[in-house]
């Protein structure tokens, strides 16, 4: 944490701004296989999930149904789609790598190993149907 708060991010008024400022940078650990998916548009892609329940299934296929593709017309939009549901594990990849990314970032900026656990688990819910997976021990 003494790393960081002497670097730039020293200017954010709190550590909830750090934990923030790092999970959503991470997002660009992803990006190549969000540009993918989406025809892409790897802002498009985050933008259609960021108020969805990852947890949910039904909603992540109907946000995958009535976003991603839009504006590629109805051929980019089926592509997309179809790349999306036809990796069963492609949302669970997606945040396995904001995860991972997040972590490592952490780790450089001298975080705590608390912070690291918590960005570890940043898609996680409580009631476990979160992602990616339980932290490293």
């Amino acid at each position: 944490m003494k790393r960081a708060e002497r670097s730039c991010l020293a200017r954010l008024a709190s550590r909830w701004e750090i934990w923030n400022a790092v999970a959503h940078l991470a997002a660009a650990g992803s990006s190549h296989e969000q540009a993918w998916i989406n025809g892409g548009d790897d802002i498009g892609f985050l933008r259609s999930f960021a108020d969805v329940d990852l947890g949910d299934p039904v909603r992540i296929v109907g946000r995958t149904v009535t976003a991603l593709g839009r504006g590629q017309g109805a051929g980019g939009r089926a592509r997309a789609v179809a790349r999306f549901l036809g990796d069963p594990r492609g949302a669970d990849n997606v945040a396995r790598a904001h995860c991972e990314t997040a972590v490592r970032l952490s780790a450089r900026l001298g975080l705590s190993a608390g912070v690291q656990r918590a960005l570890h688990q940043m898609y996680e819910r409580w009631d476990g149907r979160g992602a990616p997976e339980p932290p490293p021990p």
